[in-house]
């Protein structure tokens, strides 16, 4: 087992654990779900929504960066940072 750390928005994690919990499965178990449904189909379960560039999450600038974190990862570009590294650039 490997344990992750991620930064997530604190009503964003305590809405998402209100859902697990409802449906009897843990963060763990539900992040795990996603994971395991990302490798089995080698993309993302769910498509991205189409906005018209004004949501801060889905502009387009956001989804051409995550586009681009997606190729990498497949080509096996990707950094790893200790806890300590994503506390000090949380401090940035």
């Amino acid at each position: 087992m490997t344990e992750m750390s991620i930064l997530v928005d604190d009503e964003l994690k305590a809405q998402a654990e209100q859902v697990f919990n409802n449906a009897g499965v843990t963060m763990s178990t539900a992040v795990s779900f996603f994971l395991r449904q990302v490798v089995a189909h080698r993309e993302l379960p769910f498509p991205l929504p189409a906005h018209d560039g004004q949501d801060p999450v889905y502009n387009p600038a956001m989804l051409r960066r995550l586009h681009q974190s997606i190729e990498h990862a497949k080509q096996g570009k990707y950094v790893v940072k200790t806890m300590e590294e994503l506390r000090r650039m949380e401090d940035e």
